[in-house]
């Protein structure tokens, strides 16, 4: 089951290169956690990054044929929101959404919400 965590109305802009630069400073080196590069297409209003996590899913992920962690992260520069995604994972891998969600929330001083 997918869980979203959004921060809404930040005080600071939600800039996409801003929170991709903040993401990769709190990850570290992008090898070893797989960020992906933003894919931000025209006519969509919002941009989309994916963190890999190293390591196996201790759930079934055989629905989508993935057996990876992983963390979604959906960024909407015209409304000003984030969005913090885990689809189908384990408590590890929401454990860091969760903490990724509560740095960006106070970072960019929005209000998280589940």
């Amino acid at each position: 089951m997918a869980l979203d965590r959004f921060i809404q109305n930040p005080q600071k802009p939600v800039i996409v290169s801003e929170i991709e630069h903040f993401i990769r400073s709190m990850f570290g080196n992008a090898e070893k956690f797989g960020l992906n590069d933003s894919l931000k297409t025209s006519g969509e209003k919002w941009a989309r990054l994916y963190i890999d996590i190293p390591g196996k899913s201790t759930t079934d992920c055989e629905i989508n044929k993935r057996d990876c962690r992983w963390i979604e992260v959906y960024i909407d520069e015209t409304e000003q929101y984030i969005n913090i995604i885990t689809r189908m994972q384990d408590m590890f891998t929401r454990m860091i959404a969760d903490g990724l969600a509560d740095k960006l929330a106070l970072h960019w001083n929005g209000k998280l919400t589940f």
